[in-house]
C-alpha cells in the first residue's frame, strides 16, 4: 500500500553553545514552530547532552549519540534507557566525526540492539578518497548491511546520507549526486528487505547544506529530510523547515509510521535578535545566510 514518508529536518547543534546561548536559540525554535503547520515534518534539535537534558519546553530533542551499553559501571557514557527517561526518544548514531578512528568505522551492531523503544537516524558516508576510487556503493552498502540484522522497529528508523568530503568543507554534493545515492540506497534496501520497508524508510541528506540549496536537495524524489550541521542561527534553520513543509507536499511523498510519544524537555530563554521567525513566504531571505 502505498503511503507518504513524512520529512524529517534534524539541527546538529554538535559541542556548541553555553546554556544561556542555546536557550535562546530553544526559545526562537519554539516561537518558529508555533507559528507554522509541523503536520508534514518531523523537526527535531540535537544539542550537546548539556542542554538537551535542561527542562521546560516543547521540543522534539534528538541525543548526538547513545552507548552501546546499558545503565551500569561505563563512566562517561550515556544509555537508551537514560535518554528515555529524560524524555529524549530520539538518537543519532555513527555520525562521521564519530567514525573517523579506525576503532569506530564499522558500526557497531550492539548500539542498534541497545536502542529499545528509541527513534534511531543511522549516518552513512563515504570518504573523499572512497568517491574518487568509485567505491561510494559498496561502502554504503557494507555499512548499511553492518546495521540490518539489529533493526526490529523500521518505523522508528532512518537513515542520514552523510558524504564525510561534505561535512563542513562547503563541498556540497549536487543535487543530483545526493540523488543517486539516495536512490542506490533505497533500490538496496529493496533488495536486502523488500520494497514496502525500503519504500517507508526515510533517507534524509546531510553535507554543507545551505539555505541556498536545501530547497534543490529536499525537492530530489528519494530525499526525505536534512539533517544541518553548522550555523546556530535561527532564520538559516528556519529555511530548511519550509523547505521539507513545501517538499513534503510534492506527490514524490511516500507515508512513514511511527512518532514521538513523549515530549523531550529543553529550556527556553531571552530571544537574541536573530533568533526570530521567518514565514514561508520570506523564504528568499534565507539565501543571505550562511551555511548550516
Amino acid at each position: 500500500m502505498s503511503t507518504t514518508r513524512k520529512c524529517l529536518i534534524i539541527g546538529n547543534w554538535k559541542c556548541n553553545g553555553t546554556i544561556s546561548s542555546t536557550n535562546a536559540l530553544a526559545k526562537g525554535v519554539i516561537e518558529g514552530l508555533a507559528k507554522i503547520d509541523t503536520k508534514a515534518v518531523d523537526v527535531l534539535v540535537a544539542p550537546s547532552m548539556v542542554s538537551a537534558l535542561s527542562n521546560g519546553s516543547k521540543l522534539q530533542v534528538c541525543s548526538q549519540n547513545v552507548s552501546a551499553n546499558p545503565c551500569g559501571a561505563f563512566t562517561g557514557e550515556v544509555s537508551a534507557d537514560q535518554l528515555i527517561d529524560a524524555g529524549i526518544e530520539w538518537t543519532i548514531i555513527g555520525h562521521s566525526e564519530r567514525r573517523q578512528s579506525h576503532k569506530i568505522q564499522s558500526f557497531e551492531t550492539d548500539k542498534l540492539i541497545a536502542q529499545k523503544g528509541m527513534n534511531v537516524c543511522v549516518c552513512i558516508g563515504e570518504t573523499e578518497a572512497e568517491r574518487k576510487e568509485g567505491k561510494t556503493f559498496k561502502v554504503l552498502e557494507n555499512q548499511i548491511k553492518s546495521v540490518l540484522p539489529s533493526i526490529s522497529s523500521w518505523e522508528r528508523f532512518s537513515f542520514a546520507y552523510e558524504p564525510l568530503w561534505a561535512i563542513g568543507t562547503g563541498n556540497t554534493a549536487s543535487a543530483e549526486q545526493a540523488q543517486e545515492v539516495h536512490d542506490h540506497v533505497r533500490k538496496f534496501l529493496a533488495k536486502q528487505k523488500g520494497e514496502k520497508i525500503a519504500s517507508q524508510t526515510r533517507i534524509c541528506y546531510g553535507g554543507s547544506v545551505k539555505p541556498k540549496n536545501c530547497k534543490e536537495l529536499i525537492a530530489q524524489k528519494d530525499i526525505d529530510g536534512l539533517e544541518a550541521n553548522q550555523d546556530l542561527n535561527v532564520p538559516s534553520g528556519w529555511c530548511l523547515v519550509n523547505a521539507g513543509i513545501v517538499s513534503s507536499r510534492h506527490p514524490k511523498r511516500h507515508q512513514v509510521g511511527g512518532s514521538v510519544s513523549r515530549v523531550p524537555q529543553l529550556t527556553a530563554g531571552q530571544s537574541r535578535p536573530e533568533a526570530t521567525y521567518v514565514h514561508p513566504r520570506h523564504s528568499r531571505y534565507c539565501s543571505t545566510y550562511h551555511e548550516v
